[in-house]
């Protein structure tokens, strides 16, 4: 845990870049019926980022719908916010657009590794499966670069006109943007909450990352989808153009969400960049109390998990006016304008197509159990692991004996990326950024995404060398494996800390970096960019070598 980190759901940075003031502040409330804050957010200065980056904030919302929410976004803030921070620490140069990208999708790969891992073997019983949505937000010499899992969402104001920086990864917003639905459809939509994509879902996890430039008088917005279900667009649009601080615009933006139902966890980071002036000032009071102000020098704030006292009087309070907006709001695409249609009540359409409504949630049950049924029944692909029985399984490295390090495609790869695919396949990325799937025979298949270009970085004439860095791995069983950058050997330890090896690839391996363990114990490592392989030898009765021994 950083020094610093506090328990609390409200928040406000004044922060100076070098050429603009940053005014952000952030509030987080777990809502009308939720027992739980499931949602976690941060925000980090200049002065804590070591003077490199401008700002940092993130905003988590951990899957309901799962377990554990809480212990998950909160894990995706830490992870984050230390990646980040560590990255600071190490850069002796400027960060371009591409250095943000690659740190903004490290450091969330990394988020998705701990939170599966943790899922494992957390002494809570509960934590198996659970997830959550993330958006991160770093700013930095007048741009902002911006990661997102989810649906948890990032907006900018300008020139009155708002505008979506993300998409949701799911169905129902895929569906909006096609047009088949209105907005108000999509936010009522009964699917809303089902993503697509999330950070500690699955083992791999692809985020969008974006840059945008940012200019004086820009407002930027970060929130849980506890915030987006409740407020349409142009009311969040008609807040943030009437609130003259950060401060205030959180504060109103949780109030309309509580007083619109509040039927989830509601967080909200809102930044004003340089000068910003109010198109008008609502002429009302907050009446959702707001929590004690925090020490206004602290230069970390983190909320999460906490009741808020909430007035119930609000229930009864009239809603405040709206004045209009002058500008359209937009999304990404400038061209695809979202125009505020109004043709009637919910309750209205649901009466007038009763019949109709009713087929139709006939046929989406039917569907839904047949799907479960085939689910529940389907039979696993020989040879395929059943996740279930592979802690269980897993043979303890001090029983193996492994063959000398062997190179498995003669092909110069990145030293930080290595995966394994749920079969055991070892994933890299060339040095030209392709994601490439090694197969038992050598073949490199490409997987599709693409990771920037890399080329060997070799030191200056008279610089000294740059010091490798150790890499830790822990299977499912609990046993590590560790590179030991002093002997270039790879040390293995089980669940209770007694090692087991320490000399595994001795006088095989040049410049180790990482590396990664399949469910036969299977040793991939990176060295000198190139993948290569430990092989097991021999393997305790009743177990089989992998599928890809042909390595």
């Amino acid at each position: 845990m950083l020094p610093g980190i506090l328990n609390e759901s409200y928040g406000n940075e004044i922060l100076t870049t070098t050429t603009h003031n940053l005014v952000i502040s952030f509030k987080s409330d777990i809502g009308n019926s939720r027992e739980v804050n499931e949602d976690s957010c941060a925000v980090l200065s200049r002065n804590q980022l070591n003077g490199k980056l401008d700002g940092l904030m993130i905003v988590a919302d951990g899957l309901g719908g799962r377990r554990a929410g809480e212990i998950a976004s909160s894990l995706l803030v830490e992870t984050v916010s230390f990646g980040v921070l560590e990255s600071t620490s190490m850069r002796q140069s400027p960060f371009d657009v591409q250095d943000l990208t690659q740190l903004t999708r490290d450091v969330i790969v990394r988020s998705n590794g701990k939170i599966m891992t943790q899922g494992r073997f957390h002494k809570r019983s509960d934590t198996h499966g659970m997830a959550t949505t993330c958006v991160t937000a770093i700013i930095n010499e007048g741009q902002i670069t911006i990661g997102n899992v989810g649906d948890s969402r990032a907006y900018l104001l300008r020139n009155e006109s708002l505008r979506l920086l993300t998409r949701d990864h799911s169905e129902v917003f895929e569906e909006l943007m096609k047009g088949a639905l209105t907005e108000e459809e999509a936010r009522l939509h009964r699917f809303r909450n089902q993503i697509t994509r999330a950070v500690g879902l699955s083992p791999e996890v692809i985020p969008d990352i974006d840059t945008h430039d940012l200019y004086d008088g820009d407002v930027l917005l970060i929130c849980s989808d506890g915030l987006t279900t409740e407020m349409p667009e142009k009311e969040i649009l008609e807040t943030l153009l009437g609130s003259a601080t950060p401060e205030k615009a959180c504060d109103r933006l949780v109030a309309h969400a509580l007083r619109n139902g509040g039927r989830d966890n509601i967080t909200v980071v809102v930044m004003h960049y340089g000068n910003f002036s109010p198109v008008s000032e609502f002429d009302v009071e907050v009446v959702a109390k707001a929590d004690d102000a925090t020490d206004p020098v602290q230069d970390w704030r983190s909320a999460s998990a906490k009741d808020p006292d909430y007035d119930e009087e609000w229930d009864d309070a009239p809603k405040p006016p709206r004045p209009k907006p002058s500008m359209p709001i937009q999304r990404e695409d400038e061209s695809d304008v979202v125009r505020m249609v109004h043709p009637g009540t919910v309750e209205d359409k649901v009466l007038r197509y009763a019949p109709v409504v009713a087929g139709l949630l006939v046929l989406v049950i039917l569907v839904e159990a047949a799907i479960m049924w085939n689910l529940k029944h389907r039979v696993l692909p020989t040879g395929g692991a059943n996740p279930s029985n592979i802690a269980e399984n897993l043979p303890t490295p001090g029983s193996l004996t492994y063959e000398a390090a062997k190179t498995v495609a003669d092909v110069a790869v990145q030293a930080d990326m290595l995966q394994l695919t749920p079969q055991g396949y070892p994933i890299v990325a060339k040095l030209d950024g392709k994601i490439v799937k090694v197969l038992p025979s050598r073949v490199l298949s490409p997987m599709g995404p693409q990771f920037p270009s890399t080329q060997p970085q070799k030191p200056a004439s008279g610089a000294a060398e740059a010091k490798p860095r150790c890499d830790i791995f822990f299977d499912a069983a609990g046993n590590m494996y560790y590179i030991n950058v002093e002997t270039k050997c790879i040390e293995t330890y089980n669940r209770d800390g007694t090692r087991t090896n320490d000399d595994l690839g001795k006088g095989q391996l040049t410049a180790p970096s990482k590396l990664i363990v399949d469910n036969e114990g299977n040793i991939y490592v990176l060295d000198s960019n190139r993948l290569k392989v430990l092989r097991v030898k021999t393997l305790p009765k009743g177990h089989a070598h992998p599928q890809n021994a042909d390595f």
